[in-house]
């Protein structure tokens, strides 16, 4: 009788994580660049813009010029997180291989980086 009230209550369960996913925030990255993005990773950014060391989503496939790419991250809620980009090895960009910036996913989920 136990093993049939656990089956019965299964599907239910099932609906509501399904449900949860649908409630993720999520991050449209857009590659306008003519450099090759090896991949990305987002934190959340705390109000006075330190961050907080729980990786929310990364992205480790290559993002070639003019492809996008869209991600779900590990937040309900919408607020500021800050996305770290990593271009391919031996990219020449100012201030080294990486660049990072702050993304209110609040005002908008998609982030385009630009020449």
């Amino acid at each position: 009788m136990r093993a049939f009230a656990a089956l019965f209550l299964l599907p239910s369960a099932v609906m509501a994580i399904a449900a949860q996913a649908d409630d993720l925030q999520s991050l449209t990255f857009t590659n306008h660049t003519e450099l090759a993005v090896s991949g990305f990773s987002v934190f959340e950014e705390r109000p006075d813009g330190t961050i907080i060391d729980d990786n929310l989503g990364a992205w480790v496939d290559e993002i070639l010029p003019g492809d996008s790419a869209t991600l779900d991250l590990a937040l309900i809620e919408c607020r500021t997180v800050r996305v770290y980009v990593t271009f391919t090895v031996g990219a020449t960009v100012p201030g080294g291989e990486n660049f990072d910036t702050g993304v209110d996913l609040c005002a908008n989920r998609t982030l385009t980086l630009l020449d």
